[in-house]
């Protein structure tokens, strides 16, 4: 837990991209009595630029820091400066925030600056700010095609985000006075003080700006957002996962629990010959969670409106889930998701689980504890890969860790470059053993599991989202392949198309909700 001291300040930088930013922060904010005041600061920076400028305004402070970087490079840059403080190595949209914040500094690249007024300022950082504390963040002022040329290290995708998004939240490409997004602010309990310039020139010359805003609890927090979400080109809309789940439910086709759906199967598989088409249509909707733990939980609570059950598989401990793993607010929304109908399963990487404790079994039994100390309890896995070069060249997958070859062994028999332990522990472990043993009941995949035991003598119906296209695989009928060719969008024939084949057989479907907004 941080300290007191550690709360006065937040500064946070969530940049990945090439491009630096507003320049100048140093000079900008160095004589700004309000921070030359503060007590102590949290930054949080992922910009390999930034650390001299981060150094000169932390001249003007006398507290302490912690930073959080994106990444070790980023570290080893800011070690260079005159600094000396903790550092924590984590993506920020994703940590743990203090509470009672006196002042917040985000520093983010172009690219989630749609994330940063969309999302994470509203429902992030304005909760965990004091009233009358500081918010400082950038935003882009000159969203025309012009304006954009003017930042360097942008790519076509970027710039094309950035002019849509300027477009449908302000119904403009540029603004020239801060009063055209005063109220969008206010909306969410935030008074916009100022604009400074992002480099030199005056605010109303620069493409991008910084805004300086001040917690208000007279301006109370509004229905309607200050900025909506709005459509993007790599986010799969919520309402289309929400009109997909009703298409199915329109089409009298039960979403069942784990459970019932193995009962199910059984019963389906020993009398498919009798069943007429429809009369038996079923399926199980599944959610890898690999990223933001907060788009699980929205998409629970839509299948909840609906009463449609769903199993959302969390990743034990692992490089992709250690900024958010360890944090209460992750626990709290697995517990919630389980409160509201739903089967919370873990998601397992036998590759890491091997790496890190040298033993499946093991690394499985610790991580399994973990869940349940938190209340989580766990039957139902499914396996996650590792697609890194000198894996995939050997063509070595998790389902080659087990010895029941429910799945054709595709590995050819060499040991992975640099890790040759691995090919030691292919076919050391069983199934059955994680049912008997652990209490993994249920591997809900296209050779579905009970006990350790293949469920299923032929592949099922599969919808998935892997390849950010939506995809229906083996389907009954001519058409045994549907897909939307435009990337996260799942259009209304498509829905419509599929229901119609999903009412001959049993469906798994696989979505992650990463993907999704």
């Amino acid at each position: 837990m941080l300290s007191k001291k550690l709360r006065s300040l937040w500064w946070f930088s969530a940049s990945r991209a090439s491009h630096r930013g507003p320049a100048g922060l140093g000079p900008i904010f160095k004589d700004w009595k309000l921070l030359a005041n503060a007590k102590g600061a949290l930054i949080a920076c992922g910009n390999v630029g930034l650390p001299a400028s981060i150094a000169a305004i932390a001249n003007a402070w006398k507290g302490e820091f912690l930073s959080i970087l994106d990444n070790p490079i980023q570290q080893q840059s800011l070690r260079k400066t005159a600094l000396s403080h903790a550092f924590v190595i984590a993506d920020a949209f994703q940590a743990e925030i203090p509470t009672d914040l006196d002042a917040c500094i985000l520093v983010v690249s172009p690219n989630r600056i749609q994330d940063v007024l969309e999302e994470f300022l509203p429902e992030r950082i304005v909760p965990r700010l004091r009233n009358g504390a500081i918010v400082v963040l950038p935003f882009v002022r000159d969203a025309s095609p012009a304006g954009l040329k003017q930042l360097t290290g942008l790519d076509d995708d970027t710039r094309t985000a950035l002019h849509t998004f300027a477009n449908r939240q302000l119904g403009k490409e540029k603004i020239d006075s801060i009063d055209e997004i005063a109220d969008r602010f206010a909306a969410d309990g935030l008074e916009l003080i100022t604009w400074l310039p992002g480099h030199s020139q005056e605010p109303a010359h620069s493409t991008m700006v910084w805004l300086v805003l001040r917690r208000s609890e007279a301006l109370g927090r509004r229905k309607k957002a200050g900025f909506p979400r709005t459509s993007r080109v790599d986010r799969f809309p919520l309402n289309d996962f929400k009109r997909f789940v009703i298409g199915i439910k329109d089409a009298k086709i039960a979403l069942l629990p784990v459970d019932r759906f193995a009962r199910r199967f059984l019963v389906y598989q020993k009398n498919e010959s009798k069943i007429p088409v429809g009369s038996s249509s079923f399926g199980l909707l599944k959610f890898d969670i690999h990223g933001n733990i907060r788009r699980p939980l929205e998409m629970a609570r839509i299948l909840s409106a609906l009463h449609i059950p769903g199993i959302f598989l969390m990743m034990h401990r692992h490089p992709i889930n250690e900024a958010f793993y360890d944090s209460p607010e992750t626990w709290q929304i697995l517990r919630e998701i389980a409160d509201g109908g739903h089967e919370v399963g873990i998601h397992i990487d036998p590759f890491y689980l091997v790496r890190a404790y040298g033993d499946l079994y093991e690394g499985l039994r610790s991580e399994l504890k973990h869940f349940r100390d938190r209340g989580v309890k766990v039957r139902s896995a499914t396996l996650h890969g590792d697609s890194r070069p000198h894996i995939k060249l050997r063509r070595l997958q998790s389902n080659d860790f087990f010895r029941e070859e429910f799945r054709k062994i595709r590995w050819d028999g060499k040991p992975p470059k640099g890790e040759e332990y691995l090919a030691e522990h292919v076919k050391r472990y069983s199934h059955r053993e994680l049912a008997q043993s652990l209490g993994i009941k249920f591997f809900p995949e296209l050779n579905f599991l009970r006990n350790g035991e293949r469920l299923n003598a032929r592949h099922m119906s599969y919808i998935s989202d892997n390849t950010r296209h939506i995809t229906a695989n083996r389907l009954w009928g001519n058409d045994k392949q549907l897909t939307v060719t435009t990337p996260f969008r799942i259009t209304e024939k498509f829905v419509t198309k599929t229901t119609t084949r999903l009412k001959r057989q049993p469906f798994l479907v696989l979505l992650h909700p990463q993907w999704y907004w």
